[in-house]
């Protein structure tokens, strides 16, 4: 696409050497929008030239482009333009003053070439529709139209025509003669060098052969085979045609003109052979027609012994040529005035009669004058003389070389379908092979394939290659299959099951249903356990009369579970250790029984204070002897009295006795355990405390151990501390110490011997309680101590209260404790109470409640430290 606004505008395109052009192709641009497009006034007036350097003014205008029609010229351009040259060049143009543009040119010039396409022969001196002729011979300079093969610049001297192949064709050719005269210059190329004007011997002109010969020959070679028109021979004269007439007419006389493609005459057309009936005829001038085509033209005379020529006839044989001159076309393949047209298309080795055209023969496949019809129907090649072979569906094979287009028939093969099938093949093109399963190996008709002797085992069908199916094989397919797999067909020939037996059945051949004891496919599963072991069912196991014990399902394959054994899986297992399965087919726990079973199926319960894994637990102290659970071994009504947990089996401890050990021991020494049953101490009580339970509190102004020791002088005669011996309201008037046992000190008296005795008595010594001195009486007054009997009565009336709130409170843990059952003691005897309990009762509430402390209810008190607090109030007591 050229710039705009610009005046000319010019384009080429360098076809990089000097070529033969035929026609030249333009697309302009359209922008793809129907013709005409609005570019047609771009390209309006547009030039093309051919040239054979870079200017346009060098070259040739191959065409103008000029309209007098608006909207022309159209888009696409075919230019015939058969010149030479190396450069196309388009050009156009808007700034001729000379020119008055038509209104619908553009107002520039624009180069919008879209393709330029140059046809035409890159190899000068060639032409045709493929560029595979050569330029006629005598155009000059070898050139000529690409399409046509005119001669573009006329042709060399002596020819004529569009062609330039017209002319004279023995001019200057080589020629010989068969006895040369020892003189040179009278050599068989004076026959040939155009000059014939001086007709005698001294002319130089003319040939002269040797004498008293009996053959005279001359040989002219064309160069190549030429269509020849016709052949003008000048004899020898001596320039006077009287006198001399009758000795060289005598000469000539009898002479042969043949025609040939090679330098025997034998092998070419005679054109002439000249005979006259009356003396002196042979003109020494002849014109000979002889349409032929050939490259040697031969002159021949003889005078052989033996033979009466006619009175005339020279003795010898002589070749006194001045001049032989051969017309027609150079170029075989032409004819016409001039040689200006080609023979037709077909004609063999493309040589016609140089007049008519008519063709010396046909190429194979045609025939006629012009040779411009195909063969008819079933015939083909030279002459159409072949008959075709045997093509598919009776076709005609091709016209030129009688090959069969479509291939052959049944039975024949080869290009032209002549060739029968050879043993073992048939069909059409015999491309299909015998079947090797023909009932003689791959022999078959060769038209149809159907085989000989029938078919082999496991084969069917005329040709022999359909396998045997619908489950049959063997000879003529007349056998029937096994119960192969998936119903897949057996072998073909022998019946085998290739993939195995179907279910149930066993053999090469799967004909025989499982026995011995096995089935399934191919028979490799083994049968159950049927009754009384008999054989199951060949195909799916199942046993057709029940189970043998221990076993069940429709194979009897699966061993009694789910607490099950014996014939059908009908008797419940007894209970084995952690529930396994028994014995599938007597029912004996293998592993031994669940706790509180025995016997050797583990349905027998313990016997009575027996209980657990094997029965050889016993059970706890039950109250009333009841027998513990035989499983767990709980005592579901209670303990007897001394024992606690959930077994029973543990004595009271930890301060406990009695009844579920619900009972708080007294104050046994040491704090040893009371006796688990009736609480006694065994060893003796604490300081403090007597009795077989040592639950009472010494009194009696006694306390310590067994409360063998007697009290202090405590104040108002109280009962000093059971355990220690303390007083708790203090000691009596005049005494002190711990124990209110030491008399007040010398020279004190009264309440805790705080008083001191007066001066005035004898060494201050004074009586301890009255503080009367020693040496004299003296009334003591009582006033003071009237404060410490206040004291002494209130402490004892808040220990009173701290005892009854003490008992109050064991009574109704107790109470409490005879409701909800046993006492756990331990969290193991919890749990292990829990799970037994839970077991045999299945009661998830009592569970709970088993679970609840025993403390529950007395929602006032710390629970766990009840006990605790009863003792640190005893305790206190004991300080006060």
């Amino acid at each position: 696409m050229s710039a705009d606004r610009q005046q000319t505008a010019e384009w080429r395109v360098d076809l990089q050497s000097v070529v033969s052009i035929s026609y030249i192709k333009i697309f302009y641009r359209t922008d793809n929008v129907p013709s005409p497009s609005v570019y047609v006034t771009r390209f309006a007036g547009f030039f093309l030239y051919v040239s054979n350097t870079t200017s346009k003014e060098d070259g040739h205008l191959c065409f103008h482009e000029i309209q007098t029609l608006i909207g022309t010229p159209v888009e696409d351009q075919r230019i015939n333009c058969s010149v030479y040259g190396r450069y196309v060049i388009y050009y156009n143009e808007r700034n001729n003053p000379n020119v008055n543009y038509p209104s619908y040119y553009s107002n520039f010039a624009f180069n919008e070439l879209c393709e330029l396409e140059v046809y035409g022969c890159p190899v000068l001196a060639y032409f045709g529709p493929n560029c595979n002729r050569l330029c006629p011979e005598k155009c000059r300079e070898k050139q000529c139209d690409a399409v046509t093969g005119n001669c573009v610049k006329g042709c060399l001297p002596g020819y004529q025509g569009v062609h330039c192949n017209y002319g004279n064709l023995a001019l200057g050719k080589q020629a010989w003669q068969q006895y040369p005269y020892s003189n040179t210059i009278w050599g068989a190329d004076k026959a040939v060098d155009g000059l014939y004007t001086n007709r005698g011997a001294g002319g130089n002109q003319c040939t002269v052969s040797a004498d008293r010969h009996q053959t005279a020959e001359l040989r002219v070679d064309l160069g190549s085979v030429v269509s020849i028109s016709y052949i003008n021979i000048f004899y020898r004269t001596e320039n006077s045609h009287s006198f001399y007439f009758n000795l060289f007419s005598g000469r000539f006389a009898g002479f042969l003109v043949y025609v040939s493609n090679t330098t025997t005459k034998g092998d070419g057309n005679l054109c002439f052979h000249e005979i006259q009936e009356e003396n002196g005829r042979p003109s020494l001038d002849q014109r000979i027609d002889c349409s032929v085509h050939g490259r040697y033209v031969i002159y021949f005379n003889e005078r052989r012994p033996g033979i009466t020529y006619p009175s005339y006839y020279s003795s010898y044989a002589f070749s006194g040529l001045c001049e032989l001159e051969v017309y027609g076309c150079l170029d075989a393949g032409f004819f016409g005035q001039n040689c200006e047209q080609l023979c037709p298309e077909n004609c063999q080795e493309q040589r016609c009669h140089i007049t008519t055209g008519e063709c010396l023969g046909c190429v194979p496949g045609y025939k006629g004058l012009q040779c411009s019809q195909e063969c008819d129907t079933q015939t083909y090649g030279l002459e159409c003389s072949g008959s075709c072979g045997y093509c598919n569906n009776g076709e005609t094979c091709d016209h030129v070389n009688g090959t069969c287009l479509k291939g052959c028939n049944e039975g024949y093969k080869g290009d032209k379908c002549e060739t029968t099938c050879q043993p073992g093949t048939y069909g059409k093109n015999c491309v299909h092979v015998c079947s090797v399963t023909c009932g003689v190996t791959s022999r078959c008709d060769r038209f149809t394939g159907k085989c000989e002797g029938g078919c082999q085992p496991g084969w069917k069908g005329d040709k022999c290659d359909q396998k045997c199916n619908s489950r049959e094989y063997g000879v003529n397919c007349s056998q029937v299959c096994g119960y192969c797999l998936d119903d897949d067909q057996c072998n073909h020939i022998n019946g085998e099951c290739s993939g195995g037996c179907s279910t149930g059945y066993k053999g090469q051949l799967c004909k025989t249903e499982c026995d011995g004891g096995m089935y399934g496919i191919n028979c490799t599963q083994s049968c159950g356990h049927c009754l009384n072991n008999e054989q199951c069912h060949h195909i799916n196991g199942s046993c057709l009369h029940g189970c043998s014990p221990g076993y069940k399902g429709p194979g009897c394959i699966t061993k009694c579970d789910r607490g099950m054994y014996g014939i059908n899986c009908s008797q419940v297992c007894g209970y084995c250790l952690n529930y396994e399965q028994c014995h599938y087919i007597n029912g004996t726990c293998l592993q031994g029984c669940s706790k509180g079973y025995k016997g050797s199926l583990c349905n027998s319960v313990c016997d009575g204070g027996m209980y657990g894994n094997n029965c050889n637990q016993s059970c706890g102290h039950c109250i009333k002897d009841i027998p513990c659970n035989h499983v767990s071994g709980l005592c579901f009504e209670g303990c007897s009295i001394g024992f606690k947990g959930l077994l029973c089996d543990k004595v009271c401890d930890s301060g406990m006795y009695g009844v579920n050990c619900n009972q708080v021991c007294g104050n046994c020494l040491n704090n040893e355990q009371c006796h688990h049953i009736n609480g006694t101490c065994l060893q003796g009580c604490s300081k403090g405390y007597k009795g077989s339970l040592c639950n009472i509190a010494c009194e009696g102004g006694k306390y310590g151990y067994n409360c063998n020791q007697s009290c202090g002088h405590c104040f108002n005669n109280t009962q000093c501390n059971h355990l220690n011996g303390a007083c708790p309201e203090g000691c009596s008037v005049g005494y002190d110490g711990p124990l209110c046992t030491n008399v007040c000190r010398r020279s004190h008296w009264g309440v805790n011997c705080k008083e001191t005795c007066k001066k005035d008595c004898v060494s201050q010594t004074c009586h301890h309680e009255t503080g009367q001195c020693i040496s004299y009486a003296q009334v003591q007054s009582c006033n003071t101590s009237k404060n410490d009997y206040t004291i002494t009565i209130t402490s004892v009336v808040v220990s009173i209260l701290i005892v009854l709130m003490g008992s109050l409170l064991n009574y109704v843990i107790w109470r409490k404790m005879q409701q909800k059952g046993p006492v756990l003691d331990t969290p193991n005897d919890k749990d292990y109470y829990n799970e037994f309990r839970a077991d045999d009762i299945g009661d998830k509430q009592k569970r709970q409640d088993m679970n609840t402390s025993p403390y529950a209810e007395l929602s006032e008190f710390d629970h766990p430290n009840t006990y605790e607090e009863i003792h640190k109030y005893g305790k206190a007591d004991e300080k006060m």
